[in-house]
């Protein structure tokens, strides 16, 4: 032990004598390492504050999904191409059902079998617009120009449609050299709208998944950086850098500057890539959008179609069309033809409208014509003559369209014809769920969404209507079992949200008061909001069922508790109105629109109390011509609401003249809009007004 004790001292001396200039180093080393580590942590902390929603990888699995298009497109390989159609996907998507083919990247139809020996092969590149958002792809404008053109020709016509969702023009010039080229389609026809020039610079769940830079080491400072090195790789990337203050604009479209070139000479590429490989290329300008003014059309339109057919493009734009057929019908906006008016996508008529208009200019164009009738009669001569059967898909197309109409009762037979030659196809049994439920067969209509749901347990869209139509009869608890079942088929936290809240006001409904508080607080975690407290929530949805006394005291202390509680003081603002007290309505209200003065609804509701208040004040009349002239401002003086709300205010300042001009301003609107019990009542306030009386509650 000694002899063993004596060494260790022996080696300690001997380290310690030899080498005190290492000592120093690893001092100086260890220090600089510090000086790194230090701001090294101090970043991770940073980030993982500031990007933890962009980062948390179980927030982005279930965050993406609003993105919609992550269970059908998946990561490309190509870096350029971000991300592209999944093959071998069946999937329920925004109300419709997605399919893609087994082993290529095409969108294809339920209903029609494939062709096999097509006499035409078209090929349809674009983005969300020719893919069919939320619109079956029987019913995209492909499908229907397949028709007519099978029609016409009398050959079997195949049309693919490679279209992908936030496609611009790099990536649909990449897919036409990667994919398309191969698959030797006679005609390629790029499906061209304004945004195509923009950089894809969202981030899709397929293009970079949820675990992309994920890292043993746990880093967010590290998965931040391999996930924005991945984006770098992209020329999308490349393209948002060149941005800068040439770049030019009309109407929030590019129409010059380098990115725009950029895009220029993508579509010439595109043009160049087809005539060398034997494809006809067509470019298709389909914008439905209402009555523009005519520089719309002479910034970009015009300039771009002379781009166009001088980089090769057959060109046509359906813009002057579609002017013509919205002057025809009377029509003042695009409504009928897009999905709703916070989705312009176009909808099933438009999907139609466009198909139509493709079909004539391809068949009257001369070098498109030309080709068509050699390809048809080739296929002639050389034996072949069936054509495709597009019974079912054409049937389909016409069951929808009377649906559309609301003509549910002719529908129903011909959605059921079809399910008897296709029974397993789950988009047919909704629709035909629906035209049931359209023709008041409510019975009916419950046993094809039980059959929808036997067939797919997950499917949102039809458990979410049979809970409607439970809750519409008052069965209440099969609504909740239904709501339930619900909350299992969707992680997404926006989803739980809405559907949760649905849950919580039944469960009040139901006096289940614990079970509805349960789902609140669920809620709160979900939004991770601190104002979207248990207690506001149980207070809106008491005020949702007009019980504005068990609402008040719980919303009350929401705003006790956390006085920058908005949703709270909005939520009061509904509650006093309901007891009829204005002056606590006026109270939160002023609040309110101190930290959101250019809110119209708050200041439409604040001028409109404070003018009409029985006892007004100096500073309330002020106050009400303040808010009122600000709402009128904000909407451009084209709400008739606003407008009557300033008369109120004026007549309340004895302005009455002043008054009569806004009064019969919100008159004119509501009678071109044939709103004649509003006009009655602006007629009512006139006359108070003309007599120079104002008007009080």
């Amino acid at each position: 032990m000694t002899n063993h004790a004596s060494q260790l001292t022996a080696a300690s001396h001997q380290h310690t004598s030899r080498k005190p200039g290492r000592s120093f180093l690893a001092l100086k080393i260890g220090i600089l390492a510090g000086s790194l580590v230090v701001p090294l942590l101090l970043a991770e902390l940073v980030v993982r504050k500031v990007y933890h929603e962009q980062l948390d990888t179980e927030y982005l699995r279930q965050h993406n999904r609003e993105l919609f298009i992550g269970d059908f497109v998946t990561p490309s390989p190509d870096p350029d191409l971000l991300y592209e159609l999944k093959p071998g996907v069946r999937t329920e998507w925004m109300g419709v059902t997605v399919v893609t083919h087994e082993t290529e990247p095409v969108r294809v139809s339920t209903l029609d079998q494939s062709i096999t020996n097509p006499a035409i092969r078209l090929a349809i590149v674009g983005d969300s617009m020719s893919f069919g958002w939320r619109i079956n792809a029987e019913n995209t404008y492909g499908e229907i120009l397949r028709v007519h053109l099978e029609e016409s020709l009398g050959v079997p016509v195949e049309v693919r449609n490679y279209s992908v969702p936030g496609y611009n023009s790099l990536q649909e010039r990449i897919l036409l050299e990667k994919t398309i080229v191969k698959d030797k389609p006679d005609i390629v026809i790029l499906n061209y709208t304004h945004n195509d020039p923009d950089p894809t610079n969202t981030v899709p769940e397929g293009y970079m998944p949820p675990e992309y830079g994920d890292n043993f080491l746990r880093s967010a400072l590290l998965k931040l950086t391999l996930r924005g090195l991945r984006f770098g790789e992209s020329a999308n990337s490349r393209l948002i850098s060149q941005e800068g203050e040439s770049e030019e604009f009309y109407d929030s479209f590019r129409s010059g500057g380098p990115i725009y070139d950029a895009h220029l000479e993508e579509l010439r590429r595109f043009a160049r890539v087809a005539r060398n490989n034997d494809i006809l290329p067509i470019a298709f300008n389909y914008c439905p959008y209402g009555l523009s003014p005519h520089s719309h059309y002479e910034v970009l339109h015009a300039p771009f179609e002379e781009n166009l057919k001088e980089s090769g493009f057959v060109y046509y734009d359906a813009y002057p069309d579609h002017r013509t057929h919205m002057t025809t019908q009377g029509w003042t906006d695009h409504s009928p033809f897009i999905i709703s008016k916070t989705d312009s996508h176009p909808n099933v008529a438009g999907h139609e409208y466009a198909g139509n208009l493709l079909h004539a200019f391809l068949t009257t164009n001369d070098e498109v014509n030309t080709r068509l009738q050699k390809l048809a009669s080739s296929y002639v001569s050389t034996g072949g003559h069936s054509i495709a059967d597009t019974r079912i898909a054409k049937s389909y197309r016409e069951a929808v369209a009377m649906s559309t109409r609301g003509e549910f009762a002719k529908a129903i037979p011909l959605f059921q014809g079809i399910l008897e030659v296709n029974p397993d196809n789950g988009s047919v049994w909704i629709k035909l769920a629906e035209a049931y439920e359209g023709a008041g067969q409510t019975d009916d209509a419950t046993k094809a969404y039980k059959e929808v749901i036997r067939r797919d347990s997950k499917s949102v869209h039809a458990r979410r209507r049979l809970a409607d139509i439970y809750f519409a009869q008052d069965e209440d608890e099969k609504a909740i079992r239904e709501l339930k079942d619900l909350l299992a088929c969707d992680a997404n936290p926006r989803f739980q949200i809405n559907v949760g809240g649905f849950l919580g006001s039944l469960l009040l409904k139901e006096e289940r008061i614990d079970e509805a508080r349960a789902v609140y607080e669920r809620l709160q975690e979900l939004t991770g909001d601190p104002h979207s407290t248990p207690d506001v929530f149980l207070g809106e949805a008491y005020l949702e069922h007009r019980d504005a006394a068990s609402a008040l005291p719980l919303l009350e202390k929401a705003v006790r508790d956390t006085p920058d509680n908005l949703r709270a003081r909005e939520a009061l603002v509904n509650g006093y109105s309901m007891q009829n007290l204005p002056d606590k309505v006026l109270a939160q209200l002023s609040v309110l629109l101190e930290n959101q003065p250019n809110n119209i609804p708050w200041l439409k509701t604040a001028s409109w109390l404070m003018a009409c208040n029985s006892i007004p004040t100096p500073k309330t009349k002020d106050q009400a011509l303040s808010y009122g002239r600000r709402a009128v401002e904000l909407t451009s003086k084209n709400d008739p609401d606003c407008l009557l709300t300033l008369a109120a205010a004026l007549a309340n300042a004895d302005r009455f003249d002043e008054a009569v001009e806004a009064a019969s301003a919100a008159r004119g609107i509501f009678a071109r809009g044939g709103n004649t019990a509003a006009v009655a009542h602006v007629d009512g306030l006139l006359s108070k007004f003309k007599e120079g009386r104002p008007h009080r509650l």
